[in-house]
């Protein structure tokens, strides 16, 4: 589902008094869950509450590292003391200060008007606490819940709770695929000992496990590291016991996979220019200007993570600034920018993905890259930008030397008559 078919999906469940459950968005890690609920979700859901008589308090956390329901209760009344003391009464959700909320919860003590803890004793206090407040009547969005420590029958027992006695509507952001994970990586020495056991084997290299595999498929004494890990996660993870007792806690599951485009637009530009994560008008212009191109390139490294997009943004803006200032009246130079774009945007996710290049010089004084499953499909390298990215360190003179390689080869393409971007999308060469 995209983004606008999510938020009518959600407006539903959080509008529908009548349903029961938990609403859990899937999607693979870094596909910009979180940013769609901050962005977009949190404010929604805050204007359709504030229109009702008694509207619920909207609440976000993080279960990433929580270990205990006692935790959870932690965050869920320190939340709701903050919403209490907000100032901002238009709006009731308050996931913008839920770093505050966090950092509150763990502190020694807690105080607010009336209302004073000591967190010292977990347990006690959160009986304490919950003898003068009470935990109902939120909207609670829980993000990160492949990472939670909480044992999944436990923790949905909590959730379950939540929605079944506390009059709560429950959002739920996770990466199914992974769910329970986490605890095959516990006591993992032991484990891998017991997935081994009865068996003589050698632990080599996939590489080398494959090669032997093409001489002789009766070879089943030999797993390579990687097979080790899978088969330790298979049996250990609690996925399966989280696939067994989730239709008792879910109401309702969408998979979030928005299109590359939506994506770019949402962070470039923004739904509003007030919310667009970038802030540099100059830049902002220049990257909508430019968005087309920028969809295309991350298309071709087929990568939908927001944390690599948006370490793309804050990385390309020095080389903007820098060619922005001393080539843009050079003739070429809105050709070999973009190029350059382009090139960053495959080296970042090269870098970030660990998908690997490979490197062909055979053409003039241009390198040409391609990904390894993908050979047709070719970038030109500039060298500067893997410096730069490897060290934070963008040398002018690299960035001249390249430069003027650039505008040299465009000049040499022009005058043979050649196409400016040669060798660039699933163009035959040689």
């Amino acid at each position: 589902m995209n983004r606008e078919e999510i938020i009518e999906a959600v407006n539903k469940y959080i509008q529908n008094e009548n349903t029961r459950g938990a609403f859990l968005i899937n999607g693979p890690w870094g596909v910009g869950k979180t940013f769609l609920y901050e962005n977009y979700l949190a404010h929604n859901i805050a204007n359709l509450e504030k229109r009702k008589k008694g509207g619920k308090t909207n609440v976000y956390i993080s279960l990433y590292g929580i270990s205990s329901v006692d935790d959870i209760s932690k965050q869920l009344l320190t939340n709701i003391v903050l919403a209490r003391f907000n100032k901002d009464k238009n709006n009731k959700t308050i996931q913008v200060i839920g770093g505050i909320a966090s950092i509150i919860s763990k502190t020694v003590s807690f105080s607010a008007g009336p209302i004073s803890a000591d967190f010292k004793d977990t347990t006690e206090s959160v009986l304490e606490l919950l003898n003068l407040i009470e935990i109902k009547d939120l909207v609670i969005c829980f993000d990160d819940l492949e990472r939670c420590s909480i044992p999944i029958n436990n923790l949905f027992g909590y959730i379950n709770n939540l929605v079944e006695h506390c009059n709560c509507k429950v959002i739920i952001l996770a990466d199914e695929k992974n769910i329970g994970k986490n605890f095959a990586n516990t006591n993992v020495e032991m484990k891998y000992l017991s997935v081994l056991a009865g068996r003589k084997v050698e632990i080599i290299d996939a590489k080398e496990y494959n090669r032997s595999a093409k001489n002789d498929n009766t070879n089943m004494q030999s797993i390579s590291v990687n097979q080790l890990k899978e088969m330790n996660e298979v049996l250990y993870s609690e996925n399966h016991f989280y696939k067994d007792i989730k239709e008792k806690v879910i109401g309702k599951t969408v998979y979030y996979m928005p299109k590359t485009q939506d994506l770019l637009e949402e962070i470039i530009i923004g739904k509003e220019k007030k919310r667009a994560y970038v802030r540099d008008e100059k830049y902002r212009i220049f990257l909508g200007q430019n968005l087309g191109k920028i969809v295309e390139a991350f298309d071709e490294t087929q990568c939908k993570n927001v944390r690599i997009i948006l370490a793309w943004i804050d990385t390309f803006k020095s080389v903007y600034e820098m060619l922005n200032k001393n080539y843009n009246k050079m003739k070429y130079y809105d050709d070999i920018l973009l190029e350059i774009l382009r090139y960053s945007i495959w080296s970042i996710v090269s870098i970030k993905e660990n998908k690997k290049f490979g490197y062909d010089d055979a053409f003039g004084n241009a390198e040409y890259v391609f990904f390894k499953n993908n050979e047709y499909t070719r970038a030109v390298r500039y060298i500067f930008v893997d410096k730069y990215l490897s060290s934070e360190y963008l040398d002018e003179n690299d960035v001249s030397s390249e430069y003027n390689k650039a505008a040299l080869r465009f000049e040499q393409r022009e005058i043979n008559g050649l196409p400016e971007r040669l060798f660039s999308k699933g163009e035959a060469y040689g």
